[in-house]
């Protein structure tokens, strides 16, 4: 059972069974200052102790998570029209790793169609870096943090003069992301975020909706800006398709449809050797291997020193970066420009820091894994509507 927490800031105001739900209604602050046992309540994830369905839970291991996204009344996803999708594959990842048996999972997507069409077609624009072999994160760190950009000369070549309307988004790393947040900027300066978590939970990915939207005009930046906490790891973390790599990627769920599929850049992996020191990266980087293989050679042979972890952050921000911005349908819609530093300084507004952080314990029961399947595949669909494989 869970420990109790000896002082009750929850209070409640009334309880009732209706219809097979159980219905509670109570009140607290956000932040009670009790760091012991209460998680400050913020847009970030947050873990509760049960999450219920129709019939009260057992045990831990039978709570089921369950959650409706919906477009907004006047957006639908274009489907049957020349250069629309025309396949939805759902694909679910599961883990396992107690290899426990008789888990049934019954999780899945239901999707709604209509012959009549909504004033505005919906898309999907990836933003971020999508596993890239030069995202390299040390072992041993409580935070290291890298960036991707969507250039600003990418949107003002295809957004409409009046921007676009991002209505919700989905975040995403693997498992050793603490913090993605989505960050936006005009003419140099950030303006406000097009959502971020920092309490990542690679277990718990969902859709989050903006209520109200988000615009982004032509001409604005957006960067994705991911933090990693690698203490448990005693080799390098560097970007890729597996679980144990990296990603930092902010998906974008908008209107009105544009072409453009992705936008973002990747640090230089010469300057990332540069930074680190390294004798002599042209040579390595053209010695006949391909590129990643031979970045990821070399950045593992360091010897790790907090003036070496110091000096590639820093190169996160300062060193030139690759920008990729383009179409799937229509490969000369859209050009990113060539490799150059941001185009800016990299600097973000403070993160609001509540008084204290809870410390979590055994008070806190994360979601069964198998309720969360279902996101899985969820995110498999978004990166497909974007033409990507995750």
């Amino acid at each position: 059972m869970p420990i109790v927490d000896p002082r009750q800031d929850w209070f409640l105001l009334s309880g009732r069974e209706e219809a097979g739900f159980t219905i509670l209604k109570f009140y607290r602050d956000l932040d009670t200052k009790d760091c012991a046992f209460d998680c400050v309540i913020t847009e970030d994830t947050l873990r509760l102790i049960w999450a219920f369905k129709e019939q009260d839970p057992s045990h831990h291991d039978d709570v089921d998570y369950h959650g409706d996204f919906y477009f907004p009344d006047e957006v639908g996803f274009p489907i049957g029209r020349p250069g629309d999708p025309n396949l939805f594959i759902m694909e679910t990842h599961y883990d396992n790793p107690e290899l426990k048996s008789g888990i049934v999972d019954s999780s899945g997507l239901t999707l709604w169609y209509t012959p009549e069409l909504r004033r505005h077609d919906a898309a999907v624009l990836m933003t971020g870096d999508d596993g890239s072999p030069q995202l390299a994160v040390p072992p041993g760190l409580s935070e290291f943090s890298v960036n991707s950009m969507c250039h600003p000369s990418c949107t003002a070549q295809v957004f409409p003069p009046e921007g676009i309307t991002v209505f919700a988004n989905v975040l995403h790393t693997h498992l050793v992301g603490r913090k993605v947040q989505v960050r936006q900027f005009r003419d140099g300066k950030e303006i406000g975020d097009i959502g971020q978590d920092n309490q990542y939970d690679f277990n718990y990915q969902q859709i989050r909706s903006f209520n109200p939207p988000k615009i982004v005009k032509p001409g604005d930046s957006i960067v994705v800006h991911c933090s990693y906490e690698t203490r448990s790891r005693n080799e390098m973390t560097f970007g890729g398709l597996e679980t144990k790599d990296e990603m930092c990627l902010g998906w974008m769920l908008y209107y009105p449809k544009v072409e453009m599929d992705l936008c973002a850049s990747y640090v230089s992996a010469y300057d990332q050797l540069k930074a680190l020191n390294h004798p002599d990266p042209d040579r390595l980087l053209q010695n006949g291997f391909v590129p990643g293989r031979a970045f990821k050679s070399a950045v593992r042979n360091v010897t790790w020193t907090p003036s070496l972890v110091a000096s590639l952050q820093k190169a996160q921000t300062e060193s030139k970066v690759q920008y990729s911005c383009y179409s799937i349908r229509n490969a000369s819609a859209v050009e990113g420009p060539p490799m150059a530093p941001y185009p800016f300084s990299l600097k973000f507004a403070a993160d609001p820091q509540p008084d204290c952080f809870p410390v979590l314990s055994s008070a806190i029961v994360p979601f069964s894994r198998p309720a969360l399947f279902w996101m899985s595949a969820l995110l498999s669909l978004v990166a497909l509507i974007a033409g990507r494989r995750v």
